[in-house]
């Protein structure tokens, strides 16, 4: 995203004073804040005490790991890359990187010509898509 706030004066920048270009209000303070935990960051049992108040098929969803289909080659590399390689359960003829990771996986087409039967017997939990890689009609 844009990023807001004073930065560092560089070469090529001088346009934000031509335009009339000024900081959002508290863009410094904001970053002499800090990082605020959110609620419940100070309590680390309070995951565990929500998650027991939740019926127990809702809690085996909510504990299980994802189920990733990634249908853009650069996004499968960033989830091995964070160590979610294990959870992918399908991928494009055209995700091979990293080889080692990816191998196994199932393919499911190319980017614009998904097997959208195959995708569906795999179960994926979460499909990851990108609008300059895939059809629409794929994504919905």
């Amino acid at each position: 995203g844009r990023r807001h706030g004073p930065g560092p004066a560089r070469a090529g920048c001088q346009w934000r004073a031509a335009a009339g270009w000024r900081p959002r209000p508290g863009g410094v303070d904001r970053r002499r804040r800090g990082v605020r935990a959110g609620p419940g960051a100070a309590d680390p049992g309070l995951a565990a005490r929500l998650l027991r108040g939740l019926p127990r098929a809702d809690r085996a969803a909510m504990t299980a790991a994802p189920r990733i289909a990634s249908l853009v080659p650069s996004a499968t590399e960033t989830l091995v890359a964070l160590g979610l390689g294990p959870c992918l359960v399908a991928r494009t003829g055209f995700c091979i990187h990293p080889a080692d990771a990816v191998r196994a996986v199932p393919k499911v087409g190319g980017t614009k010509d998904v097997n959208l039967d195959k995708l569906r017997r795999l179960a994926p939990t979460h499909v990851i898509v990108n609008i300059d890689e895939n059809r629409r009609e794929t994504a919905e």
